[in-house]
């Protein structure tokens, strides 16, 4: 059986492989592969060709994958204008395909649109909020398309046949579902580390550094704006101003145009308290060994659905500090969270943490506790009798038809 996964991520094409800037590796496909009922998958997204694999890509082709991109579509309006030749480009593969599965985006909105047309069942999976993602996007183009991305969205959702949210509550709110089949799984799986993982952090958090500096960081793409950096980088210039004693140092991380970050940088004066790491690879040796050196992580998004980096962080028992956006509260309690953009509030929790070790050290306990949910036999086998139960109910669906 074929199966048709859309979404608009950007994937590279390299050599005849493909990869992804993380957040799609060839590990993310097993829960369709798992169900033993799917033999190829076809992946449908944005292109682009290299010749090199660069830092922190990570490979997502596999045996049983066929990438068939858009290398001439890159966002904004060309999904509009565009929008004849994207059309043709799924109508191709939804048509020859035993199921559809749709990652909430543009490119699944059309392809949700051809479903219904053709009569074709049709699952979702709602990672993320429309509204909020296009949005915060940047500048007049982003507020122009959100409340088209957001309804068009809604109807999406509201006719798939089943339906997979990332989060407990706050995407179901937002864009409910008329499918029988649903359920709620993150997107992000982490392997469960063991105890001893949590015994060094703790130890880790309670020294203190040579030099006395704190080292804070953030994961996301540094050159979108919804990512909050600005936020940060405010926050962290009245923590200069009026907390002198506090010495710290600022990691960013992520890939993206970082000549925005920069200029605020130099603006607030903390070129000696921020650095820009650029990208860094996914798993031990990447992401999580940066994690584990760090005495808080912060997340002050604009927008969310569930974080890949927030869970990835309290799975290595950092205290996190983040906004109050999306599936956030299910992630981080709520003292520890401040309103989309409230720079103040999370500098009074910057200063209220960073001289509280002993703080630290609960957050850090309380967040590894927490992480133990998702971990990844948990969330697999939960993802695979979704999916399972989704394709043979489309199996019966067809042959009452037929």
């Amino acid at each position: 059986m074929k199966a048709l996964f859309v979404h608009d991520h950007r994937f590279s094409e390299i050599n005849g492989d493909y990869y992804s800037p993380g957040g799609l590796p060839n590990t993310a496909w097993d829960r369709y592969f798992n169900t033993g009922m799917i033999d190829k998958l076809i992946v449908v997204g944005r292109g682009d060709k290299s010749e090199k694999v660069d830092e922190g890509l990570v490979q997502s082709s596999t045996e049983k994958t066929e990438f068939d991109l858009l290398y001439n579509v890159n966002g904004g309006f060309e999904y509009y204008t565009k929008k004849a030749l994207i059309r043709n480009h799924l109508e191709n593969h939804i048509k020859k395909v035993d199921y559809v599965i749709i990652r909430n985006s543009n490119l699944g909105r059309v392809a949700g649109q051809i479903c219904r047309k053709m009569g074709k069942p049709y699952i979702t999976e709602v990672v993320s909020c429309a509204w909020d993602v296009t949005w915060n996007y940047g500048g007049i183009i982003g507020r122009i398309m959100a409340p088209k991305s957001f309804l068009s969205t809604r109807r999406v959702v509201l006719h798939s046949f089943a339906t997979l949210y990332v989060t407990e509550s706050y995407l179901q709110n937002r864009y409910p579902t008329n499918a029988e089949i649903t359920s709620y799984s993150s997107d992000v799986e982490i392997s469960m580390t063991n105890n001893g993982l949590i015994e060094s952090r703790l130890v880790y958090l309670k020294q203190k550094q040579a030099d006395n500096t704190l080292k804070i960081g953030q994961v996301g793409d540094i050159g979108a704006r919804y990512k909050g950096f600005d936020i940060a980088l405010k926050a962290f210039c009245t923590l200069k101003m009026k907390n002198p004693e506090i010495n710290f140092k600022f990691y960013m991380v992520g890939g993206g145009e970082s000549s925005y970050v920069e200029s605020i940088i130099k603006k607030y004066r903390l070129d000696d308290n921020v650095e820009i790491v650029g990208r860094l690879e996914s798993g031990e040796e990447g992401i999580f060994k940066f994690l584990d050196t760090l005495d808080l992580y912060i997340h002050p998004s604009r927008t969310e659905g569930l974080p890949r980096a927030v869970i990835e962080a309290i799975s290595r028992a950092c205290p996190v500090l983040a906004s109050s956006v999306g599936g956030m509260p299910e992630l981080v309690p709520n003292k520890y969270l401040h309103k989309p953009g409230d720079h103040n509030k999370l500098y009074s929790d910057l200063a209220e943490i960073l001289t509280d070790v002993d703080q630290r050290v609960d957050m850090a306990t309380e967040n590894f506790e927490k992480s133990k949910e998702y971990s990844r036999d948990f969330l697999a086998k939960r993802m695979s009798d979704f999916y399972k139960k989704s394709f043979n109910a489309i199996d019966s669906l067809r042959k009452e038809n037929s």
